[in-house]
């Protein structure tokens, strides 16, 4: 509930009775004041029961991390799965078409069917083109530059190879 200051410029005689009336009821002069001028004392924001409910909150919080910590303890760490090898390829021919010192990964996306930024984006989750990084029956190589100049391009050959 928001308050509004009020000064009041009283006699030190009222000030002394208000004070009294105040101690004797165990409140402030605010407190004294307001109950004896409205009605009713308005109920807290969370409305009635805030204090209990809130309380029933912060145990019920207690008890659940209590069965956490014993959840976490009783657990075994866990251990890494093992990962199981892949089956060797079987070998690839060479293609005829194919360069001897294999092709860049744009035309590699185009002879598999697969847009370039969509192979990129697979190789990159994969680590990056690196060599012996093999990806859909075809391993790097590693980087070269190309002929006419540029950043190096990774270069695949088949995986049988």
């Amino acid at each position: 509930m928001a308050l509004v200051q009020i000064n009041l410029k009283v006699s030190p005689a009222v000030a002394a009775d208000w004070k009294a009336q105040a101690a004797a009821e165990g409140l402030s002069v605010r407190d004294w004041l307001v109950s004896v001028t409205t009605p009713t004392v308005p109920a807290p924001a969370g409305g009635p029961g805030l204090v209990d409910r809130v309380a029933q909150l912060e145990a019920i919080t207690a008890e659940l991390r209590a069965t956490l910590a014993q959840l976490q303890q009783a657990r075994p760490p866990r251990s890494p799965r093992p990962v199981s090898a892949a089956p060797p390829a079987a070998p690839v021919p060479i293609p005829a078409d194919l360069p001897a010192d294999g092709i860049e990964t744009a035309a590699l996306a185009e002879r598999l069917g697969v847009k370039r930024g969509t192979f990129n984006a697979r190789i990159a989750r994969m680590g990056g083109a690196a060599p012996g990084l093999v990806v859909d029956g075809w391993r790097c190589l590693g980087l070269r530059p190309p002929e006419r100049g540029g950043p190096p391009r990774a270069v695949w050959v088949p995986a049988g190879t």
